[in-house]
C-alpha cells in the first residue's frame, strides 16, 4: 500500500489521517478531506478532526471499527463547534487484507483503476459533507472493493473532478499517465 497526499498549500484545509498498526493487524483506516475555506478557520477544524481521529486509535487497536460512529462523532463536533458555518468532505476507507471498504461524505466517489489502465467510479450513496446541519446524522454507506494486484483505488477530497465531463477527462488523463 502506498499513500500519496498533496495538499493545495500549507493552510489549505486539505487533510489526511492514517491509522496503520502494522502488517500483522487485521485492518488499517485511511481518511482524506477538504475543509471549506482556508487559513485559520480551516486549520482549526483540521485540528479538531485530528484530535477525534486519535481518540479512535485505542478502539481500532482492539479490532473495533464502526465507521458510522466516527462519522457521527466528526459531524457532531464540527456542527456544534462551528454552528453550521464550516464543513468538510470525508473520504474514508478500511483496508482489510482481502478488500477495501470505502465511503464518502460530501466528496466525489472513489476511483478504481485496474492494472490494465481501465478506470471506473466506485458506486456510493451520495452523502452531505460533515458539519452541515442535516436533519439526520450521517450514516456510513460503504461499498467493498476487491482490488487485484496492481490496481489503484483513489479518493478525491473535493471538486477537482466536479461534473461528468471533468471526471471522465480526469480519469482518462490519469489512466494515460500511470505507468501500468
Amino acid at each position: 500500500i502506498q499513500i500519496i497526499f498533496r495538499p493545495y498549500g500549507p493552510m489549505s484545509g486539505d487533510w489526511v489521517q492514517i491509522f496503520n498498526p502494522g502488517e500483522d493487524a487485521p485492518f488499517a483506516v485511511v481518511a482524506i478531506g477538504d475543509v471549506v475555506g482556508k487559513g485559520t478557520s480551516a486549520a482549526l477544524i483540521t485540528a479538531a478532526l485530528a484530535a477525534i481521529w486519535n481518540e479512535y486509535h485505542a478502539r481500532w487497536r482492539n479490532g473495533e471499527v464502526d465507521l458510522n460512529e466516527i462519522a457521527e462523532t466528526l459531524d457532531r463536533v464540527v456542527t456544534t463547534t462551528f454552528k453550521g458555518e464550516q464543513n468538510t468532505t470525508l473520504s474514508i476507507a478500511v483496508l482489510f487484507k482481502d478488500r477495501i471498504r470505502v465511503g464518502c461524505f460530501g466528496a466525489p466517489s472513489w476511483l478504481k483503476i485496474d492494472n490494465a489502465g481501465k478506470s471506473a467510479t466506485v458506486r456510493l450513496k451520495l452523502q452531505d459533507p460533515i458539519g452541515l446541519r442535516a436533519k439526520a446524522r450521517p450514516r456510513f454507506a460503504p461499498n467493498d472493493v476487491t482490488p487485484s494486484a496492481g490496481d489503484l483505488i483513489l479518493p478525491y477530497s473535493d471538486g477537482v473532478i466536479d461534473g461528468n465531463v471533468a471526471r471522465m477527462t480526469f480519469q482518462r488523463r490519469l489512466s494515460e499517465a500511470l505507468p501500468l
